[in-house]
């Protein structure tokens, strides 16, 4: 099956847009309304969820059902049913722009598909369809954008390799101006109808290869979410989802080049899963990437890099949910498309998947460091938790002084509970797993909880450690630095 023609896409005019994003507001075709659907089944792997999906929608006889099955869930309604969905809309007018086309059996449906994201409705390819299909709205993008999501407005943005413009669009809301590139045309035609749909105005669109598109220019701010799936030699290109052979190897280009197009105090966030192939530790491949960050005739810029690693992916998990996606359908082929998989991250050595955010900030001093946090779907990741993250390990990296100097506290939502075995159990209210402490520990992090600075509480615990008073001090500040690392206390 070819992909849709994106050609027409701007056929449509200003006043078109703003009836169509009116018609699909006024019927509430919302992210909340989406989810009515997607609870389905849900936790099941695509395709197995859309026969249960399909049965609920076609016994939803209003407006805002035909709208799903025509614009969504590539399920083809009657030309009344189209235009119950889309009002005073003309069906033609969707037709003419390719957004909707005809099938063999007179009925219509999109041959794009809508997500709802926030406020935004987002067309992007099916991505079946392989090739240079585009990625719109993923599984991880919305947790990408949370923890992109300026606490404050910027001036300047990119989102880089941007596809159908999700995260572009997301931060034109906060960001004076954005861009967004992408090598594939494809994108950046869909990015510029999704644009227009919902009435964004300051995102340019830009097609070229990572950053050449934005040469000699500079961001407060970067988000990307390259392809990073380990491509077997006899697999098809897909642009959305392939990052080389062993799958690292566009996501490490991306963070060769990246610092030199941060601002000073700049922040990048790139999301990838990286293939475990070695003995080498993530954070020292992420810190040699990023060396080779220097514009020529520039001295290099200390970069702050926070990698926040979730839990390990399942290789056998992970080899049968992409066979699946190739064609969405079970059998024999199937079979050969998972274990072609799998054969191959045996191939290159690859023993283990993480799926990580990498923050880098241009900004001194220069350290690296890397938290465990819990699965993206579960950790509700935040600017606002990158933030403390980074002071924390900032504070670490500034030397001891600094840290006596200190007034820490403990996470809000964070509680203690002492076990049966001489530890205090610390559960956070999201973000990390919960962490084990010795009681001494906890008293500790208690006092420091309550002290103006980490030099007041630990100059008062020292003694009961039964040692001489330096060497007390310094076991007490042993224990609040882990203390930080870990979570359980945050800077002030």
């Amino acid at each position: 099956m070819a992909l849709p023609d994106t050609s027409r896409l701007g056929s449509l005019s200003v006043d078109e847009y703003a009836r169509l994003r009116a018609r699909l507001q006024a019927i509430d075709l919302s992210a909340e309304k989406v989810r009515r659907v997607a609870r389905v089944c849900d936790g099941m792997l695509n395709p197995l969820p859309r026969p249960m999906r399909l049965w609920h929608l076609r016994r939803w006889h209003e407006p805002l059902g035909y709208a799903l099955r025509l614009l969504m869930y590539d399920d083809p309604v009657t030309d009344d049913e189209a235009r119950l969905a889309l009002g005073d809309f003309p069906l033609q007018r969707l037709l003419d722009a390719g957004v909707v086309t005809r099938r063999e059996d007179g009925r219509v449906a999109s041959p794009f598909l809508l997500s709802v994201v926030g406020p935004l409705f987002v067309f992007c390819d099916d991505l079946r369809l392989g090739d240079d299909a585009v990625m719109g709205a993923g599984k991880t993008t919305g947790e990408l954008c949370n923890a992109v999501w300026p606490r404050r407005p910027i001036a300047r943005a990119l989102d880089l390799g941007c596809g159908a413009g999700t995260v572009a669009l997301v931060l034109a809301r906060q960001a004076s101006s954005v861009v967004g590139t992408d090598v594939n045309p494809r994108a950046i035609s869909l990015a510029r109808f999704n644009a227009a749909l919902n009435a964004v105005s300051n995102v340019d669109f830009r097609l070229g290869d990572l950053f050449e598109p934005v040469a000699d220019e500079s961001f407060d701010l970067i988000a990307s979410q390259p392809p990073f799936i380990a491509q077997p030699e006899d697999v098809g290109d897909a642009a959305w989802q392939y990052g080389g052979a062993r799958g690292d190897e566009l996501p490490l280009r991306i963070l060769s080049e990246l610092a030199t197009y941060l601002r000073e105090g700049g922040r990048a966030v790139v999301m990838v899963e990286w293939p475990e192939v070695d003995d080498v530790p993530l954070e020292s491949r992420v810190r040699a990437a990023l060396r080779g960050a220097v514009r020529a005739g520039e001295r290099a810029t200390p970069a702050r890099v926070l990698l926040l690693q979730t839990p390990p992916t399942d290789l056998d998990e992970h080899c049968t949910s992409y066979a699946l996606g190739e064609r969405r359908e079970l059998g024999r082929h199937f079979e050969e498309r998972a274990t072609r998989r799998r054969d191959h991250l045996a191939r290159e050595g690859i023993f283990g998947l993480r799926l990580t955010l990498n923050v880098v900030e241009r900004a001194a001093p220069e350290w690296t460091a890397s938290v465990e946090i819990l699965p993206l779907s579960s950790a509700r990741l935040t600017s606002a938790h990158i933030d403390r993250l980074l002071a924390a390990q900032t504070l670490l990296a500034a030397g001891r002084e600094a840290l006596l100097g200190a007034n820490l506290y403990a996470p809000e939502g964070a509680t203690f509970v002492e076990g049966t075995t001489g530890t205090v159990r610390v559960t956070f209210a999201d973000l990390r797993a919960p962490v084990d402490l010795g009681k001494g520990a906890a008293l500790l992090v208690s006092r420091v909880h309550e002290a103006e600075t980490v030099r007041g509480a630990v100059e008062t615990f020292a003694p009961s450690l039964g040692l001489p008073l330096p060497e007390a001090v310094d076991k007490a500040l042993e224990s609040v630095r882990h203390a930080l690392r870990a979570g359980v206390l945050c800077v002030e």
